[in-house]
């Protein structure tokens, strides 16, 4: 049987059923909470949204490492379609295309990925820097 709370307490605050232990939903739970200071909640703001930036640098990194993955499939079926295609023929032409035009976006892609890694690192740094400098005062 759980305990009672004396008359007029409220029960404590819960993170919602399915909602993982985390730093953005600690401090979620954190503003929530009728007792915080104001100042507290301005900095657990603040914090979720460095960590925002770094989440997206991270996503936008995911999607370009998926591009690569799907382009360096692609690039495997119309390389074995390639050997089998008589050089004389259009199609071999068309594969030969593809390919090139695949090889300028993978270099586009890499380019691209390699500023990303740049940015999610700057941002981790950001956050880790702002987590290490917090104070509830």
């Amino acid at each position: 049987m759980p305990a009672r709370l004396p008359a007029g307490a409220e029960p404590a605050p819960r993170l919602p059923p399915g909602v993982p232990v985390t730093q953005p939903s600690l401090c979620l739970l954190n503003l929530s909470l009728k007792e915080a200071p104001q100042a507290l909640k301005a900095k657990l703001q603040e914090a979720l949204k460095v960590k925002g930036s770094w989440d997206k640098a991270r996503q936008d990194i995911q999607a370009l490492n998926s591009r690569v993955q799907a382009i360096t499939a692609d690039q495997k079926r119309v390389r074995e379609n390639l050997r089998e295609t008589p050089k004389e023929s259009p199609l071999f032409q068309r594969y030969l295309k593809t390919l090139e035009e695949q090889e300028k976006e993978m270099d586009d892609l890499s380019a691209r990925l390699k500023a990303l890694h740049g940015d999610e690192a700057k941002a981790k740094a950001a956050y880790d820097d702002f987590l290490a400098n917090l104070s509830a005062e």
